[in-house]
């Protein structure tokens, strides 16, 4: 009785039998050679052999060495096993998906690869489902892009794919389509884009980005990722409600944004310089000015080496009068920080000044208490003086 060997068992051992004897001999020996120093001079890294960063599109990711490319393609959540799988590699397309679905990513390769030595499989990344394509180049060499037009690619609505892919078309200078991308990213709450969108979309903020420029959008971007609890967004929208930038003031919730921003962060103290200049000069109507507030958080700042923050304290302590105090904060504001330094020196010469002032004026009253002290000793004595004549 012959027998019996599965087709597919066949048709693998025929391929492991073929790449043992192909690697050994002279030709491809030679072949390799040559294709692995012509991928050094491509590459100019340094020699073949060597990764590329992975590059995030659409709802796949893909990376790539001297002689393979890996595609890795998001299954947008469906539960995946190998019936349910549509996939093709031909030598310049590859397709992946459902049967009797839309695709989830086909497209023309830029380069040849060899569909016997190529293969896909299951695999999960970032703990979601995805199929894994592996595709074996037919001459080794850098791609400059994966696809040589356009893919096909089924609609995204997972922030954190569209967030990938945006990085990946920065990446490769896609401006507008990275912008597009992050918006679409951004109004689904992911709270990164909205930081990105937010910060592009200041009118004072001096970049290049395609976006609209609006300090009213800012801030709905902002407040999304603030929201979230990401401490630029937060400092950012505490600021803007302080001055009504981009949306009516509001003192209170400013200073709410600004103390979730210094305790989530206490070692950083861009918060607190905020929360600080805020007390110090209220925002009316409904946050008055509280200065003991303010050098509470000057003084944290100011310790945590903010220049600015130290010349507050020195600033709210030389108003009170304690002038030793005042002078210990402004020597340090102006060893912290040189754009501080003119200015607390200024200030400290002017405590000088005050203070020699004072000492003169105490002098003087002095002189005149003693005179005064003496004048009335002499009258007194001369009464007692006449008095005993008598």
């Amino acid at each position: 009785i012959p027998l019996f060997i599965h087709p597919a068992r066949k048709e693998r051992k025929r391929k492991e039998h073929t790449q043992v004897q192909c690697e050994f001999t002279p030709d491809y020996q030679k072949r390799r050679k040559g294709r692995e120093e012509r991928d050094a001079a491509m590459m100019g890294m340094g020699g073949a052999g060597m990764e590329f960063p992975t590059v995030h599109g659409l709802g796949y990711s893909w990376t790539q060495a001297a002689d393979t490319v890996t595609i890795t393609v998001d299954a947008r959540g469906s539960a995946l096993n190998k019936r349910v799988i549509s996939a093709e590699i031909k030598r310049s397309k590859v397709k992946a998906g459902l049967k009797g679905q839309e695709p989830f990513l086909e497209g023309n390769l830029m380069g040849k690869v060899s569909s016997d030595d190529s293969y896909w499989q299951i695999d999960t990344n970032e703990g979601k489902p995805c199929i894994v394509l592996h595709l074996e180049k037919e001459e080794g060499g850098f791609w400059p892009g994966l696809f040589s037009e356009e893919p096909k690619v089924m609609p995204v609505k997972d922030p954190l794919l569209l967030r990938q892919a945006a990085i990946g078309e920065m990446q490769q200078h896609n401006l507008k389509s990275a912008c597009d991308l992050f918006k679409q990213a951004a109004e689904l709450n992911d709270a990164q884009s909205a930081l990105f969108m937010g910060q592009a979309s200041r009118p004072d903020m001096a970049d290049n980005l395609p976006v609209e420029k609006d300090f009213h959008l800012a801030f709905k971007y902002l407040k999304i990722a603030a929201d979230q609890g990401l401490y630029e967004a937060m400092v950012q929208v505490g600021s803007m409600l302080k001055e009504g930038t981009g949306c009516e003031k509001n003192g209170k919730e400013a200073a709410e944004y600004l103390k979730k921003a210094a305790d989530a962060m206490p070692t950083k103290s861009d918060a607190m310089l905020a929360l600080a200049k805020l007390y110090n000069e209220g925002c009316e109507p409904d946050l008055p000015a509280d200065k003991d507030k303010a050098f509470g958080y000057f003084s944290m700042a100011g310790e945590k080496g903010c220049g600015q923050s130290a010349l507050g304290a020195g600033m709210i302590k030389a108003e009170k009068g304690d002038w030793e105090e005042a002078k210990k904060w402004l020597l340090r504001a102006s060893q912290l920080d040189g754009s501080v330094k003119d200015a607390a020196n200024k200030m400290l010469v002017s405590i000088e000044k005050q203070q020699e002032e004072n000492r003169k004026k105490w002098v003087k009253r002095g002189v005149l208490a003693t005179a005064a002290i003496g004048a009335v000793a002499v009258g007194a004595f001369t009464v007692m003086h006449l008095a005993k004549k008598r």
